[in-house]
């Protein structure tokens, strides 16, 4: 799970290769929990600014991961936000 989460940071920029299914698990695993962690000290302290950080700081990480995971399976993050496969079901009439 350490090592997942260490992975997770080192490739913060990097996104193409792979990531396996037990390393993108663990670390939404791991950002759940310190979410919630950070929540629960953002509302006690009424500062809603400390989990706003925290929401910033891992976006860029956290679609980067999503890319590689979906480069395993042969997708593109890309392709299935412009629904250029057309993978949706025809809507009937």
């Amino acid at each position: 799970m350490i090592n997942a989460y260490k992975d997770f940071w080192k490739n913060y920029f990097n996104f193409s290769g792979k990531t396996s299914v037990s390393g993108f698990w663990w670390t939404v695993l791991c950002n759940i929990i310190i979410g919630f962690i950070i929540g629960l000290v953002a509302v006690i302290l009424k500062l809603n600014i400390i989990s706003t950080i925290w929401g910033l700081a891992i976006f860029i990480p956290e679609l980067s991961i999503l890319c590689r995971r979906l480069n395993d399976g042969n997708h593109s993050l890309l392709n299935i936000l412009s629904d250029r496969n057309n993978s949706s079901p025809p809507l009937k009439n």
